[in-house]
């Protein structure tokens, strides 16, 4: 009683069983029947069927019978004329056909008598008299049938056992599924050298927010995503300068590495008079930098929507009618939304002489009209404009 008991349990391991000591999960994708992968079952199959990769068929019964109803509604062979068929086999009187009517030669097979034409090799299987490749596909999900087909993929993700596995070529699924995630520039390929906050949603509501990705050390973040399995993730990604990024990745593999492309944030660029502070109409500027970047920019107001180069120093040479041309270097970082480049107004030369004679003057007061400002002039002077004056 003891040993049908054990034996009752063991029966019902193997068919339940759903991870192995391997961390290998059942694979039953597509199937209602036949090996698990892992050394259980996904089923049986009701009396009178039989399980052919996966699915349930009718067992049509013929084995070893050469005519007569079969289980299935069909027949397992018909008798010659003049023949009766009794328990499966032909009887009566007859002539072997080895030979058909267009006078090749059954190799295999019944002779319709009672006899055999001959018999096929290991590997290979009689149809209509000839032999051929018999795909060994028994108790297999995928990889090679041994007649140059294949006896199926694994879908949704799930690994094909080589023939040193437990259970070869056979499918299984990896129970724990971990992915790695990077984060870098999409314009330079290089990893991103900040924090960035990614939140991750994935197929059976898988949902993990607010991973953190820290820079290029280590370059990564480790994920376990085995409660979503495989399939289609959702990536939103949060960096400081840089664009929101929202993609899509497909994981098939544990330990796969996903690979995030974030865009730098657009920096908005101004000019103003340096003693008003007033917006400049219009400005032309040449922006350099290392590595060879070269951008000429039309600056119309009251702002400019640059896309730089990268996070770093560029040199701005700013020029407008009226004003005096400036050359500035500066640094820009993940944290840079705004440049204001400020431009002075060129001077003017005055000479004051007399009306009659034309003689110049040596030295006079000026005072500009619509100032309070007084200049004193001494063989000669400058006068730079305020823009209310221009």
């Amino acid at each position: 009683m003891k040993v049908a008991i054990l034996a009752l349990l063991a029966c019902f391991l193997a068919f339940t069983l759903a991870q192995d000591a391997q961390g290998r999960c059942a694979y039953c994708t597509g199937k209602t029947c036949g090996p698990n992968g892992i050394g259980g079952s996904c089923g049986t199959c009701p009396t009178g069927q039989k399980c052919s990769r996966g699915t349930c068929i009718c067992d049509r019964g013929c084995t070893g019978f050469e005519c007569g109803p079969d289980r299935c509604g069909t027949t397992c062979g018909d008798c010659l004329a003049g023949q009766t068929c009794v328990s499966g086999k032909c009887t009566g009187a007859c002539t072997p056909q080895c030979v058909r009517s267009d006078g090749t030669v059954r190799t295999c097979g019944w002779d319709r008598c009672g006899g055999c034409c001959g018999s096929c090799p290991t590997g290979f299987r009689c149809r209509d008299g000839t032999c051929e490749c018999y795909p060994n596909c028994e108790n297999k999900h995928c990889g090679d049938d041994g007649c140059g087909g294949s006896c199926g993929t694994c879908l949704d993700g799930a690994i094909c056992q080589g023939a040193s596995d437990t259970y070869p070529q056979q499918c299984y699924f990896n129970c724990h599924i971990e992915i790695r995630v990077e984060v870098r520039e999409v314009k330079t390929n290089s990893l991103v050298s900040g924090y960035c906050r990614v939140d991750v949603t994935g197929p059976l509501n898988f949902v993990a927010g607010n991973q953190n990705y820290t820079g290029p050390t280590p370059g990564f973040f480790t994920l376990d995503v085995s409660t979503g399995k495989f399939g289609n993730y959702q990536f939103t990604t949060t960096c400081a300068g840089y664009q929101v990024d929202l993609e899509t990745h497909a994981v098939n593999v544990s330990g796969q590495l996903v690979t995030i492309l974030v865009d730098w944030n657009p920096i908005l660029i101004e000019v103003r008079d340096e003693s008003t502070n007033q917006l400049l109409p219009n400005a032309a500027i040449s922006i350099t930098a290392s590595g060879g970047y070269s951008l000429s920019v039309s600056w119309v107001s009251p702002s400019y929507t640059w896309t730089h180069g990268g996070y770093k120093s560029y040199t701005f040479t700013t020029s407008s009618t009226g004003y005096n041309t400036r050359t500035v270097t500066l640094s820009v970082t993940a944290n840079t939304t705004l440049i204001t480049l400020f431009l002075g107004k060129g001077s003017i030369p005055i000479k004051v002489v007399e009306c009659v004679t034309g003689d110049s003057v040596s030295t006079a007061t000026i005072t500009v009209s619509g100032s309070s400002t007084s200049i004193a002039y001494n063989n000669g002077a400058s006068f730079t404009p305020y823009s209310a004056l221009i």
